[in-house]
């Protein structure tokens, strides 16, 4: 894992949802595009890893879509429509943005 680039683009919700090239894909990537990048950019900025609380680094949101997939099944999650894969992106990013 060292070296690895751990971004939204890189997981493999991410990787699904490219896979479709649908519209509706297209249009869940400009929107991904559009506020992913700035919301990796306040969890790297935000100081949030409390220290009695599981690790909540800059990388947690990755983790937690990884994990996203492990639960459901890789063959669950690579036939999700383009705006499920979007809308789990979006919860595992943003799920702890309050902290």
């Amino acid at each position: 894992m060292a070296g690895q680039n751990f971004t939204w683009p890189t997981t493999k919700l991410a990787g699904y949802l490219n896979g479709l090239d649908t519209e509706e894909s297209q249009k869940a990537c400009m929107c991904l595009n559009t506020y992913l990048d700035d919301i990796e950019t306040v969890l790297k900025s935000a100081g949030t890893q409390p220290k009695d609380y599981t690790l909540h680094d800059d990388q947690h949101g990755f983790r937690v879509a990884e994990r996203m997939v492990e639960v459901i099944g890789e063959d669950v999650a690579k036939n999700l429509g383009a705006f499920e894969q979007m809308s789990l992106l979006f919860s595992a990013y943003l799920h702890d943005i309050g902290m």
